[in-house]
């Protein structure tokens, strides 16, 4: 793995999508016909500034199911259109990785986090998502930001003690995620995408 785990604060994000529940290790054969219908509203010109597809997984206690949210990053006036709603991604404190490779290797990215953030005492909130940067060809560009919510209890005590940054291996260089910021050429309450 060639993923630095870093632990930062995030903005919220608006994004276009659809709710499911279904297990975690169904989702490679079910998100395709969920992001469809948002992509069908975005074509539509329903939501406006689309970007990036989104994957959101509210754990359930103690199951391999989760409530999923399926979507695209849109502007923040998105409110909702046919069975797409408006929701947002979470802000608060995060461990963060960023992916180079094939999407089937997600899974091992998520338990480097899970297991680094046992390490540091860091607890989890139950909820991460997962960026999907534009396509590329070649696997070794095709990147995936990877966030796992933390608890404000557990960023807290830690705090005193972490440095909050760790490398398992170094293949890429590690830019820092897409995170809403004010536009001087906005309309007012709007946000882009870095």
């Amino acid at each position: 793995m060639s993923e630095e785990i870093t632990v930062h604060e995030v903005e919220a994000q608006t994004i276009a999508a659809v709710r499911a529940r279904m297990r975690i290790a169904e989702v490679p054969q079910r998100f395709g016909p969920l992001l469809d219908k948002v992509w069908s509203v975005i074509r539509a010109g329903d939501a406006q500034k689309h970007r990036h597809n989104v994957f959101v997984y509210r754990v359930r206690d103690d199951s391999d199911e989760a409530d999923v949210e399926i979507g695209v990053q849109v502007a923040p006036c998105f409110s909702g259109a046919h069975e797409v709603i408006g929701t947002n991604t979470p802000a608060g404190r995060v461990a963060h990785a960023v992916h180079y490779g094939e999407y089937h290797e997600l899974p091992g990215v998520h338990q480097a986090i899970i297991g680094w953030c046992s390490e540091q005492g860091l607890e989890r909130a139950g909820v991460n998502w997962e960026v999907y940067d534009d396509w590329e060809e070649d696997a070794a560009k095709r990147r995936t930001d990877v966030f796992h919510l933390l608890t404000p209890e557990s960023t807290r005590r830690a705090d005193q003690t972490s440095s909050w940054s760790c490398r398992l291996s170094s293949d890429h260089e590690v830019e820092r995620p897409f995170v809403a910021k004010e536009d001087p050429r906005r309309v007012p309450g709007e946000t882009f995408f870095e």
